[in-house]
C-alpha cells in the first residue's frame, strides 16, 4: 500500500511538473512573439504603417487566425487574416471603452487606451493567447500608435517651420530686390535733378 502510494503520488508530481514546464515554454514562446511584435512596430512612423503593421504582426508572431485595428485618430480599420467584419464592434468598444467577446471562432474586442483617452480598438480571433499576452499586446500597440502620432506631428511641426523660414526668406529677397532698383531710381532722379538746376 505504501508503495503504491508512493508511485501514484510520484506520477501526480510528474504529470504537474510537466505540465508546468509546458505552460512555461508556452509563456516564453509567447513572450518571444510579444516582444518581436514590439520591434516591428517601432519601425514604422507614421499612424497608418503603424496600424498596419499590427495587424500583420498579431497574425503572423502571435499566431492568431485573423485581427483588425480601428485607429481613431485617421478613423481607418486596418484587417488581416480570416477575421470577419467586425468594423462595428471595433467602433462600438472606441466609443464604449468595453470589452467584448464571442463569435465562432471566437472573436476577442478591446479598446486601445492611452493615458486617460482611448485612441481606438483591436480585434483579435485567436483562442490561444494568454491574458497576459493581451495587455501587453494592447500596451505595446497603443504605445506604438501614440509614438506613431507625435512622430506625424514633430514632422509636420518642423515643415510648417521650414515653411515660415522660406516664406520670410522670399519675402526679404523680394523687398531687397525692390529696394535695389527703387535705390537706382532715385539716385538717377536726384542726378537729373541737381542737373537741372544747376
Amino acid at each position: 500500500a505504501a508503495f503504491l502510494a508512493t508511485a501514484i503520488i510520484g506520477s501526480q508530481l510528474s504529470v504537474r511538473a510537466q505540465r508546468r514546464a509546458r505552460e512555461a515554454e508556452d509563456r516564453n514562446l509567447e513572450m518571444e512573439r510579444i516582444h518581436s511584435l514590439g520591434r516591428t512596430l517601432l519601425a514604422h512612423d507614421t499612424l497608418h504603417a503603424t496600424g498596419e503593421a499590427a495587424a500583420v504582426q498579431i497574425v503572423a508572431a502571435l499566431d492568431a487566425s485573423g485581427a483588425a485595428l480601428y485607429n481613431a485618430q485617421i478613423q481607418h480599420t486596418h484587417t488581416t487574416g480570416a477575421i470577419p467584419d467586425v468594423g462595428d464592434r471595433l467602433r462600438s468598444a472606441y466609443k464604449s471603452g468595453i470589452p467584448w467577446t464571442g463569435g465562432s471562432p471566437r472573436i476577442c474586442v478591446y479598446p486601445l487606451v492611452s493615458g486617460e483617452h482611448c485612441i481606438g480598438a483591436l480585434a483579435i480571433q485567436s483562442d490561444d493567447l494568454s491574458e497576459t499576452a493581451v495587455r501587453l499586446t494592447l500596451s505595446l500597440i497603443s504605445v506604438a500608435l501614440e509614438r506613431a502620432a507625435a512622430t506625424e506631428k514633430a514632422v509636420e511641426a518642423g515643415a510648417i517651420s521650414r515653411n515660415q523660414e522660406l516664406r520670410r526668406a522670399m519675402v526679404d529677397a523680394f523687398a531687397h530686390n525692390l529696394k535695389t532698383p527703387l535705390t537706382s531710381i532715385k539716385a538717377c532722379a536726384s542726378a537729373l535733378l541737381r542737373r537741372s538746376t544747376g
